[in-house]
């Protein structure tokens, strides 16, 4: 046999060989894998939903830049539609802020919304003194209450602002001299 006969010899040889040893080297990756995700044909669970955010009411108002420290907060809707209203009464020991929208006219929500407004602001000496009147507006008045919301005489959660400014006690009527509300409010019913 000569070198050539000798080489062409092995070649099925050797492509036995191979083919066997990469279908083993198949086998043992395959079964290899198979041992390192038991789970892989199992069903994943999809994941829990995150937790709803539940609404919470809050109401915060400054007077001239200072924030007003709330210790009693009382909040009402009534009524629907014509004649319906909401109003929001805030107080400490010495000062009380109320904020009305009364009667609400809400005939075709959110394209025909028209309410007349008031914001009061009261103080006294001392938690034990009436709260007396409120403050003097100025002439023309500055009261506003706006809602964020375009149906707030029904939905779940209602927010806005609303701001107003008052003749110190002074009796000042210049700009600089004035009490200056303004109040954000997010309502659950």
């Amino acid at each position: 046999m000569t070198q050539e006969n000798l080489g062409n010899s092995r070649k099925p040889f050797l492509m036995k060989n191979f083919t066997t040893f990469s279908l083993i080297a198949f086998i043992l990756c395959a079964c290899n894998k198979e041992t390192e995700f038991p789970n892989n044909n199992r069903p994943v669970p999809p994941p829990s939903p995150p937790p709803i955010a539940v609404p919470v009411t809050t109401v915060s108002i400054s007077i001239n830049g200072t924030s007003m420290n709330i210790t009693s907060l009382s909040y009402e809707r009534h009524g629907k539609g014509v004649g319906g209203g909401v109003s929001i009464t805030a107080s400490n020991n010495i000062q009380k802020v109320v904020a009305v929208t009364s009667p609400f006219y809400q005939y075709n929500p959110p394209w025909s919304m028209m309410y007349p407004m008031e914001v009061s602001y009261f103080t006294t000496k001392d938690s034990l003194s009436g709260w007396g009147v409120t403050y003097p507006r100025p002439v023309p008045r500055d009261d506003r209450m706006i809602f964020d919301n375009s149906a707030p005489l029904s939905d779940k959660v209602v927010k806005g602002n609303f701001s107003a400014s008052f003749i110190g006690a002074n009796g000042s009527t210049k700009d600089e001299d004035r009490i200056v509300l303004t109040g954000y409010f997010v309502l659950v019913f």
